[in-house]
């Protein structure tokens, strides 16, 4: 069996380091394998599944997934403290193959990592951005503190890195040493699910996005059923309320957790400028907000002059995100440090032209023509956000198509779940 961890499967403490375990671990739970790692004979509970997920939660958070099992955070949220879970998953380490810890430096870390070392099970690492230098540069001290007292000895134990790109398997390689074996395995996306809303509308596209874009009912006063969810009128207008109605013609989305890292500080001002030259446009800023930084935007967009083309609403997530992004003309992440975005590959499948920096670690997107990329810096981002402005509607629908063809192509969670799977097997 293999057995995952990670800090949080909640919007905010996992974002999208949670998202991606968990449709990792979904993807493997019904996959045959042959075991490398030892036996796996034992109760019937090893053998419900070939995967299993273990992740904190808040006391409030009552969310459940196939095979997921959770346990209530105590102490500092950060610190990923949960003391319940090792009753809780107390057999499924006993049956545990393989160890898969996703991201690194708490506590889910400090005790499963030295479970695997304790019981000599191989150990593999999905540090997903976690060793960017950005990302290392902050909070240097709790890093050291980490490293010292878990971090170091489960490094040393790793079997195998898993990368998202190539990118991120040089910085593993720069802290790790270069004799560190590294897998280039990317994120991926459940095409299925986001072609959901598009099976409930009938597949009546009648052009363009927005009013007359499959899925904008979603975004009117009618009544749609997404998956088991049926959507009265009553709550739809309780959920979104006025925002969820384009209040000008065309759309750009930012969907993503509203953090330093993640450039709003050049987004907000690039908009300034470009809002004036693009009056049919309107910027919307969709995320949970983190360490209050959500303030800092507030600011910025009242500073920048563009309080009525900007605007911030709280996240999102299943069903009512995929109806959103069918809402946007054009995606924008302009992060500083990323491993490798979810959001950027969402905005992709639902044929979304995207405008990224290189940090989003995505080249391949750029290269199929499915987006317009930049440099994480204020001049760069604008000139590249006018350029896509400035697209004909045609093209912008062009580079969605190449986008999703690339998606497809090469990014289904099915097709990722088996390259980790061979790499277990080697």
């Amino acid at each position: 069996m293999h057995l995952h961890f990670v800090q949080s499967l909640e919007p905010l403490q996992g974002a999208g380091l949670g998202q991606a375990a968990l449709s990792l671990h979904l993807a493997m739970r019904g996959k045959s394998w042959q075991s490398s790692g030892g036996s796996s004979q034992g109760s019937d509970f090893a053998h419900a599944s070939k995967s299993l997920l273990l992740a904190t939660r808040a006391a409030d958070f009552h969310r459940t997934w196939p095979d997921v099992i959770q346990g209530v955070r105590k102490g500092p949220a950060k610190a990923c403290y949960a003391p319940e879970l090792k009753r809780l998953a107390a057999e499924a380490v006993e049956q545990a193959e393989w160890f898969h810890g996703h991201g690194l430096y708490v506590w889910t870390n400090m005790w499963l990592g030295g479970e695997a070392r304790k019981r000599g099970k191989p150990l593999v690492y999905h540090p997903q951005g976690f060793f960017d230098p950005w990302i290392l540069r902050r909070s240097r001290g709790k890093k050291r503190l980490a490293h010292w007292l878990f971090e170091d000895k489960n490094i040393a134990h790793v079997r195998w890195w898993r990368a998202v790109s190539n990118k991120e398997a040089e910085q593993i390689r720069a802290v790790v040493g270069s004799h560190a074996v590294v897998h280039v395995i990317p994120n991926g996306i459940d095409i299925d699910e986001v072609d959901e809303l598009d099976a409930h509308e009938g597949k009546q596209e009648t052009g363009g996005r927005g009013q007359g874009w499959p899925g904008a009912s979603v975004f009117r006063k009618d009544s749609v059923s997404v998956g088991d969810t049926k959507t009265s009128d009553s709550q739809l207008s309780t959920r979104y309320g006025a925002w969820m109605r384009r209040r000008r013609p065309k759309r750009l989305l930012f969907l993503s957790r509203i953090h330093a890292k993640k450039g709003l500080d050049l987004l907000v001002p690039a908009w300034g400028k470009l809002s004036k030259e693009f009056p049919d446009w309107e910027l919307l800023i969709v995320g949970p907000d983190e360490g209050g930084y959500q303030a800092t935007v507030e600011k910025m967009i009242a500073d920048c002059g563009c309080s009525e083309t900007c605007w911030i609403h709280p996240a999102v997530s299943g069903p009512e995100k995929h109806a959103l992004l069918r809402t946007a003309d054009l995606f924008v992440l302009p992060s500083y440090s990323e491993g490798f975005p979810m959001a950027v590959l969402e905005a992709a499948a639902h044929r979304i032209p995207v405008v990224q920096t290189d940090e989003c670690n995505f080249p391949e997107l750029t290269a199929a023509g499915g987006a317009w990329e930049s440099r994480p810096e204020l001049d760069s981002v604008e000139k590249t956000l006018r350029s896509a402005l400035t697209a004909e509607d045609a093209e912008r629908a062009e580079r969605g198509l190449r986008g999703r063809e690339l998606v497809e192509k090469s990014y289904s969670w099915d097709q990722i779940a088996d390259q980790v799977i061979s790499a277990c097997r080697v």
